[in-house]
C-alpha cells in the first residue's frame, strides 16, 4: 500500500516545473543589451558594405517583330497543317534559335571588341569602363588571346604595363608594340579621357570566354502567345554596352538573312519571303 502511494506521488502531475517567468527572462536579456546593439550594428554595416561594393547589373531589353507574308507558315508542311500539327508561332521559335545562336553572339563579341575589358579599381566598388576608358588596347591576332590580366598606368607621355602579379613587363610610349608570343598588343591614348597617374585594369579574354559569358546573360523569348513579337534582353554592368550588344545582335541577324530588317514603332520588323 505504501509503495502504491509512493508511485502515485512520483507520477502525479505537478505544475511547479511548467511555470515560465517571462519577466525574469526579459530582464536577463536586458542585462546583455550591448550584445544586441553590437550585433545589429554589425549586420547593418555588413549589409551597407555589400551594397556599396557590389557592381550593379542592369537588364537592357528591346522588342523584335518578326512578320511574314503568310502569317508564319513558311516551311510548314501542308499535311501537318491539315492534321492540326502546326502552331502559329513555329516560325518565330525557329528565329529565336537563330537569334540566340553562339555563332551570332561571337560575331557580336568580335564587332564590339568585347574580348578587351576595362576596369578602374576603386574602393569600395570597381568601376567598369566601356567607351569612357582613357586607353584603348589593340590586339593584332585576337583569336590567339588567352585570358590575361594587365595593369596599365599612364606615366608622363607613355605607359607602364604590369602583369597580374604587378611585375613590370613593359615601359614605353603609346602605340609601341608589346609582344605576347602569338599576338601583339599596342595601347592607344584617348586624349580627352586620359589623366596622369591613371591605372586601368585590362582583361584580355578569349573569344570563347566572352561568348559564353554574353550567351548566358542573353535571353530571347516570345513576347506574347500566338504573336510574332519576341523580347530580347541582356544583363550587363554597363547599360550602354548592353544596348550595343542588342543592336549588334539584330544587325548580325539581319546580315545573315536574305531579307532586311527595318525599325518601325520601336520594333525591328523582318519580312519573310517564301520560295
Amino acid at each position: 500500500m505504501n509503495n502504491e502511494n509512493n508511485m502515485n506521488r512520483e507520477f502525479s502531475p505537478s505544475g511547479e516545473g511548467e511555470y515560465f517567468d517571462l519577466r525574469a527572462f526579459f530582464l536577463k536579456l536586458l542585462a546583455h543589451w550591448w550584445w544586441f546593439v553590437i550585433s545589429v550594428s554589425l549586420c547593418v554595416m555588413i549589409a551597407f558594405y555589400i551594397c556599396l561594393s557590389s557592381t550593379p547589373v542592369y537588364q537592357v531589353e528591346t522588342k523584335v517583330m518578326i512578320s511574314d507574308t503568310k502569317k508564319g507558315e513558311i516551311g510548314v508542311n501542308p499535311m501537318m497543317k491539315e492534321l492540326g500539327l502546326f502552331q502559329g508561332n513555329m516560325a518565330v521559335e525557329n528565329e529565336i534559335v537563330e537569334l540566340k545562336s553562339k555563332n551570332l553572339v561571337q560575331e557580336v563579341v568580335r564587332e564590339l571588341e568585347l574580348n578587351v575589358d576595362y576596369t578602374r579599381e576603386r574602393f569600395p566598388r570597381d568601376r567598369k569602363l566601356y567607351k569612357d576608358s582613357p586607353i584603348k588596347v589593340l590586339v593584332d591576332m585576337p583569336e590567339h588571346v588567352k585570358d590575361t590580366v594587365l595593369y596599365v598606368s599612364l606615366v608622363g607621355e607613355g605607359v607602364k604595363v604590369c602583369n597580374e602579379d604587378r611585375e613590370v613587363i613593359f615601359e614605353g610610349g603609346f602605340s609601341d608594340v608589346i609582344s605576347f608570343g602569338t599576338y601583339n598588343v599596342s595601347i592607344e591614348k584617348q586624349d580627352s579621357l586620359a589623366r596622369e597617374g591613371d591605372e586601368i585594369r585590362v582583361d584580355l579574354l578569349s573569344y570563347k570566354t566572352v561568348t559564353n559569358r554574353v550567351y548566358k546573360q542573353l535571353a530571347v523569348s516570345i513576347l506574347e502567345k500566338n504573336t510574332s513579337a519576341v523580347r530580347l534582353s541582356v544583363k550587363d554592368a554597363i547599360p550602354a554596352r548592353g544596348k550595343d550588344i542588342l543592336d549588334a545582335l539584330i544587325r548580325g541577324y539581319k546580315h545573315g538573312q536574305a531579307t532586311g530588317v527595318v525599325q518601325d514603332d520601336g520594333f525591328y520588323q523582318r519580312p519573310f519571303e517564301s520560295d
